[in-house]
């Protein structure tokens, strides 16, 4: 989940800043500056003068890892007389590695600066040599200095340039051996400029191609992306072994790391758990294979017909609020979800419109396990910020372990009915990041937006009883689905086959 206040205690916040002091001390090199700030802390010999840009090195790292990984770098980089910069403590590394940081920044844990080429050269095989073994996620806008190494490059601006530009605002610039200004631009893939040439001996460093073709697990032919993220991409597949369309779920190695030693594979290897669970209950995708392929993890799953219910939404902004009868059966059958996982003894605990798919028939079922677990097991707080029940939000703010309670459910069902009858933002009912209204001012807040979504105003005491603040103030499943049943409509309940709206 994201977290707006770093986990961790004091000591971790300057533990990292410390073992530099250390090295520095040992080493007796006196005129060295060591620079903290919040994410960044930057270390430079004395009277060092950057170049503008150049070939520069990175070195990847867990939590878990990162004091090791800065020890051994930190000797040999002061050693070498070269400037680096790391992040400052390990909070900030575990951002650099979190499943949803920027693609083209992540993992980045630790930056040099060599001041030419040749002490490039020296600096990244000793790096490779003294990390060598240690655990760490590959950085997908470098290339690595060998294939399972922790060391990476990219060629970079050292010391931002900045030019004003035509549309009158000043951006960063590299110029090339003719003079030509170009961006230091940040991809999630590796892609020097065409004159950077090669740190090494040979030829020019190619940029990275695309493959026409990508088989995954010897069966399934990649057919498209769904979207990428730092954790690893959704793809759509075809089966080779039988013609049928899959989805397939990557899970990077050591991104998503923790103090614990866990990662995102571990995730996914309890969705596939989870799938199992719930397929035979019809809520749920059918997995079709879990392997692995150069160290990351892939999940294969039945495609399930449809659109997420997030698009359904995104439908209702364009065209406008659902008519009463369709409201009614959509929150029907999102209650009645939930009414089933919960009675196989399990918590959702990452409900929202992004991971429920509405077929086209109407029926939803969830296409997301991640972070299903079984009711009463102690669990690292996850979710999504703005779904997050207050006490789980509060936990994950503070890095506390809680207990999977259907309760946090009830919560964020709640908010995930007030989207799916608005196509507002979750916010409006969470206050996510900021503390969640009281269950008066949630009632006063869910009145005035009615006022222009007509159709809300009936669904209000259920949204604002299943979205109370205390946990054992919100009303339970029966009770929503006894109020819904009480309703004045003849819509349909859930598996009544009736088209959702924007799907027919």
């Amino acid at each position: 989940m994201d977290s707006t206040e770093r986990p961790g205690s004091a000591a971790d916040a300057h533990l990292l800043v410390d073992l530099v002091h250390a090295v520095l001390a040992r080493h007796e090199r006196p005129g060295w500056t060591v620079e903290p700030a919040p994410e960044w802390c930057r270390v430079r010999p004395p009277s060092t003068v950057a170049r503008p840009h150049g070939w520069k090195l990175h070195v990847a790292a867990t939590p878990l890892s990162a004091p090791l990984v800065l020890a051994r770098s930190a000797e040999l980089l002061v050693g070498h007389g070269c400037a680096f910069k790391f992040g400052t403590d390990i909070a900030r590394v575990a951002a650099l590695v979190d499943g949803r940081y920027d693609r083209a920044a992540a993992g980045k844990f630790i930056t040099c600066y060599p001041r030419d080429d040749a002490q490039f050269r020296a600096v990244a095989a000793d790096l490779h040599r003294a990390t060598d073994g240690l655990p760490g996620p590959r950085i997908l806008s470098d290339r690595q200095f060998e294939p399972g190494s922790l060391v990476h490059f990219r060629y970079g601006e050292f010391v931002a340039v900045r030019v004003f530009t035509d549309d009158g605002t000043f951006r960063t610039r590299m110029a090339g051996p003719d003079g030509t200004q170009i961006e230091d631009e940040r991809r999630p893939w590796f892609s020097p400029p065409d004159w950077a040439g090669s740190p090494f001996p040979g030829p020019a460093v190619a940029a990275a191609a695309a493959p026409e073709s990508v088989l995954l697990g010897g069966r399934f032919r990649v057919r498209g992306a769904i979207r990428h993220a730092n954790k690893g991409g959704v793809y759509r597949a075809l089966d080779e072994r039988d013609g049928a369309r899959v989805v397939v779920k990557q899970a990077r190695a050591h991104v998503g790391s923790t103090l614990d030693g866990s990662d995102v594979r571990d995730l996914l290897r309890t969705e596939a758990r989870m799938l199992d669970l719930l397929t035979p209950l019809g809520v749920a995708p059918a997995v079709v294979a879990l392997f692995t392929e150069q160290d990351d993890l892939f999940l294969a799953e039945e495609e399930l017909p449809g659109t997420p219910l997030s698009g359904w939404i995104r439908d209702l902004a364009d065209g406008g609020t659902p008519a009463p009868p369709d409201a009614m059966a959509m929150a029907g059958r999102l209650v009645d979800l939930v009414s089933i996982v919960h009675s196989a003894g399990l918590v959702i605990r990452d409900f929202k419109p992004g991971n429920v798919m509405v077929g086209t028939a109407g029926a939803v079922k969830l296409i997301d396990a991640e972070f299903v677990a079984a009711a009463g097991e102690q669990c690292r707080a996850a979710g999504t910020p703005g779904f997050l029940a207050p006490e789980v939000w509060a936990a994950g703010r503070q890095g506390r372990r809680l207990t999977a309670a259907p309760q946090a459910d009830l919560y964020s069902l709640g908010v995930t009915l007030f989207c799916a009858l608005t196509a507002l933002p979750a916010a409006w009912v969470s206050g996510q990041p900021a503390a969640p209204p009281s269950d008066a001012d949630l009632e006063q807040v869910l009145a005035r937006i009615a006022a222009d979504h007509p159709v809300l105003d009936a669904f209000i005491p259920l949204i604002a009883g299943l979205a109370a603040a205390e946990p054992e103030h919100r009303w339970s499943l029966p009770r929503a689905q006894e109020y819904l049943e009480g309703m004045d409509s003849r819509a349909p309940r859930a598996g009544s086959g009736t088209t959702a709206p924007g799907l027919g």
